[in-house]
């Protein structure tokens, strides 16, 4: 592996721990500080908060100062995302109408989206004047074709965020080590959902196709 690409792990975060940063981490890291530049006293709304992914970002969004919603299907997920710090909410055709209740009226400033076409234009009701999606998933299949139409009542953005796209130089160097330190401070809880043996793969595919997992599955080789 290239030295780079290695992230340095203390004696206080183990390795099971660990494995649930490299590439969720970044994607997250990523999202919430390149993708989305989140910053102090934004409203963020995370579409499907309750998988790896969205778990780190509901965290790292709210580290950065925003206020932090974030949407999951069952009753199990959305209490994770409650004790990481996030406002859950359920799925359902009313959500933009619940988000701007829970917001004064006014909607979310940046919709951070996983799922795609499903969510698409729920994820776009949400927002604020002047506000910002970004897509970084096609869970439910790719986004439709957009009318800029759409767009202009409230000025808003649409963007779309790729972890294996070109950054600035240095950039994934500093987010690997502010990653371990936010992990091993306990500042940054790494949620892990399942741990299994590697003869037991599928299992783990098939907990993942399921849409049950609150976090991360991992696989231990022994």
């Amino acid at each position: 592996a290239p030295v780079d690409s290695l992230f340095p792990l203390p004696d206080s975060l183990d390795f099971e721990t660990a494995a649930a940063l490299p590439l969720q981490g970044l994607t997250a890291y990523g999202l919430v500080h390149f993708g989305a530049a989140i910053r102090a006293g934004q409203t963020v709304l995370v579409q499907a908060a309750g998988g790896g992914v969205g778990l780190l970002a509901v965290q790292l969004a709210r580290l950065a100062g925003a206020r932090v919603l974030g949407t999951a299907s069952s009753e199990s997920k959305r209490a994770a995302i409650a004790r990481v710090g996030g406002e859950p909410f359920e799925y359902g055709d009313d959500l933009a109408e619940r988000i701007r209740a829970a917001t004064a009226g006014r909607g979310v400033d940046v919709v951070l989206d996983s799922v795609g076409r499903v969510t698409q234009t729920l994820s776009l009701d949400c927002l604020a004047p002047f506000g910002l999606l970004v897509h970084y998933g096609e869970a439910s299949g790719p986004a439709a074709p957009l009318e800029i139409d759409r767009l202009y009542d409230r000025s808003l953005r649409v963007s779309a965020y790729l972890v294996n796209s070109e950054h600035p130089a240095g950039a994934f160097d500093q987010a690997r080590r502010h990653l371990v330190e936010l992990a091993a401070s306990g500042a940054l809880v790494l949620t892990i959902d399942t741990v299994l043996p590697l003869e037991q793969a599928a299992e783990a595919h098939r907990r993942l196709e399921s849409r049950a997992a609150a976090g991360k599955v991992l696989l231990r080789v022994a």
